[in-house]
């Protein structure tokens, strides 16, 4: 078997190859992988058809990764979400600490989030309702400030 007629990336012996010295090959591929493709070496130089179509692919997939966070990082999230939590962490001394019970559940055809009255008035529940399969019963108990609660509640309903 010459070397010179394998895949570089798969080593088949394909009847169709492409050189991934042409159309940008080697640095899509060292893009991908950090592997160079030189003239030099001593290597094959070219990609079967499922493997070109592939590393197309990848780079393609990456490309967009890349564009999408560079977009997301120019928005400034980080200021915003500095924001909620200096909101939620911070505290009023004229606001009356509660205690609530949090609890997710999933029921068909019920979407809103409310706060029921407990027997204890420093004490409630909070139903999240409508979630889906893949998320799990979980209950918690918390001091929270009621109007911090009540804005992330808000928040909440906006989404």
């Amino acid at each position: 078997m010459e070397k010179y007629k394998l895949c570089r990336l798969c080593l088949t012996q394909p009847l169709v190859s492409y050189s991934l010295l042409d159309k940008n090959g080697a640095s899509i591929l060292e893009s991908l992988t950090s592997i160079k493709i030189s003239k030099e070496d001593n290597l094959p130089k070219r990609a079967c058809l499922k493997c070109w179509l592939n590393i197309k692919l990848a780079y393609q997939i990456q490309q967009n990764i890349l564009e999408a966070d560079k977009k997301l990082r120019s928005l400034n999230f980080e200021d915003e979400t500095d924001e909620i939590i200096d909101t939620v962490s911070s505290e009023d001394d004229n606001i009356k600490q509660e205690r609530f019970e949090i609890i997710h559940k999933s029921e068909p055809d019920v979407d809103h989030v409310e706060a029921d009255d407990a027997p204890n008035p420093e004490y409630h529940s909070i139903k999240v309702e409508n979630l889906t399969e893949d998320e799990v019963l979980i209950i918690c108990e918390t001091d929270v400030n009621k109007q911090n609660l009540m804005s992330l509640k808000n928040r909440r309903s906006l989404q």
